[in-house]
């Protein structure tokens, strides 16, 4: 569990991030609201696949995957990993081949 220091400045870098992306055109103000229990670690992300370290950096390699880097360290939007595994789930059952 992180801290308290260690989870401010994990939203510190996000929206860090994102005022970024704003200022470059990339996102819209109403677009996203990132806050830390949205996101997910790297070791969470691998976890949650069954995928070890190697295959997670082939998929961001292939772009199926995109980290936001804070510090050196891979965080990823839950919603986005969520919808991930739901394609996941649906190419299991016969969709999307």
């Amino acid at each position: 569990m992180m801290k308290r220091f260690d989870r401010l400045l994990l939203l510190i870098e996000a929206i860090k991030n994102i005022l970024e992306k704003l200022l470059n055109g990339g996102l819209s103000p109403q677009k996203e609201k990132l806050q830390a229990d949205d996101l997910l670690t790297s070791k969470e992300v691998q976890s949650l696949f069954g995928i070890v370290h190697s295959t997670y950096y082939r998929w961001i390699d292939r772009k199926w995957l995109d980290p936001i880097i804070i510090g050196g360290k891979h965080y990823h939007r839950r919603d986005d990993i969520q919808s991930l595994l739901e394609k996941r789930k649906y190419r299991e059952r016969g969709g999307l081949n």
